[in-house]
């Protein structure tokens, strides 16, 4: 069960990154071992592994 949330208006600046970040963590929903929950120490985790491709055996200054 949540916490009540005292609801304020943010600044313009902050309420925009505070949207891409939400929006950004439920499109890598779709991501290897998503989780998401509140941490021990308060706040919010959204923890998730992209579905990176298998390296292509040739080295990153080759490129």
């Amino acid at each position: 069960m949540c916490a009540a949330v005292e609801e304020r208006a943010l600044p313009a600046d902050v309420d925009l990154s505070a949207f891409r970040i939400v929006q950004d963590a439920l499109t890598n929903v779709v991501c290897r071992d998503f989780s998401a929950g509140p941490r021990p120490e308060g706040g919010f985790r959204v923890k998730t592994r992209p579905p990176l491709p298998e390296p292509a055996g040739v080295p990153v200054e080759a490129r």
